[in-house]
C-alpha cells in the first residue's frame, strides 16, 4: 500500500467507514495496521498452530459469547497460522481487546477501536475466513455471534452496514439474515 493510498484509506475510515481484516498476519497488512498505529504492537512469533482464541468477556464484540472462539471443527482449524498478534502493553489508547492468545494473556489476538468517525477490527486470527467457521452458525455459534456483534457495534457507532448495495461478504450475509 503506497503512502498516498494509506493516507486516502485512513481518511476514508476517519470519515465514518470501517474495516475488518486479519491486519498484521501477512507482510502486506503492515501498511494497513500502520494507519492505526498498531504496527508498533505487532508480535511476530510464538502463536502459530492455535485453533482457539480466548474471548475477553462482555466487550462490544464479545457480548453473549462463550469463553473461546474455536476453529477446530472447521476445514482450516488453525486460527493463527504463521501470523502475528499484538502486545497488549503497546496498543494505542483507542484500541480495545476482544480476544487473547489461548495461553498468553499479554498477547491480543483480536483488537478493535474507533478511528475518527470510523472504526476497525483486526485479528491475527483469520476472522475473515469462512473456512474457519466465522459467520457460519453450524460451525461455531460463537463465530456467528462475533460477526453479529461486529455489525451491531459498527451500526451503533454510526458506521454504514448496509449490505444491500455491494457487500457480498460474511458481514453482508449476516447483516441481511439476522
Amino acid at each position: 500500500m503506497s503512502s498516498i493510498c494509506a493516507s486516502a484509506f485512513g481518511s476514508w475510515i476517519r470519515n465514518g467507514h470501517g474495516v475488518v481484516s486479519t491486519g498484521g498476519r501477512d507482510p502486506e497488512d503492515i501498511p494497513l495496521v500502520e494507519i492505526f498505529g498498531l504496527d508498533k504492537a505487532l508480535v511476530p512469533t510464538g502463536i502459530a498452530g492455535q485453533c482457539c482464541v480466548e474471548v475477553v468477556p462482555d466487550t462490544q464484540l464479545t457480548k453473549e459469547m462463550g469463553k473461546k472462539i474455536d476453529a477446530s471443527k472447521s476445514g482450516s482449524p488453525t486460527l493463527f497460522g504463521d501470523g502475528q498478534a499484538y502486545d497488549k502493553e503497546k496498543l494505542p489508547e483507542h484500541t480495545e481487546v476482544a480476544a487473547l492468545h489461548p495461553t498468553n494473556d499479554k498477547i491480543a489476538a483480536i483488537v478493535y477501536g474507533r478511528f475518527g468517525r470510523g472504526g476497525y477490527v483486526f485479528g491475527s486470527a483469520e476472522i475473515t475466513s469462512l473456512e474457519m467457521g466465522f459467520g457460519i452458525p453450524q460451525m461455531s455459534e460463537d463465530s456467528f455471534i462475533f460477526w453479529k456483534n461486529i455489525v451491531d457495534w459498527f451500526a451503533s457507532e454510526g458506521l454504514s452496514v448496509d449490505s444491500t448495495k455491494n457487500l457480498s461478504t460474511t458481514w453482508g450475509s449476516i447483516r441481511t439474515n439476522y
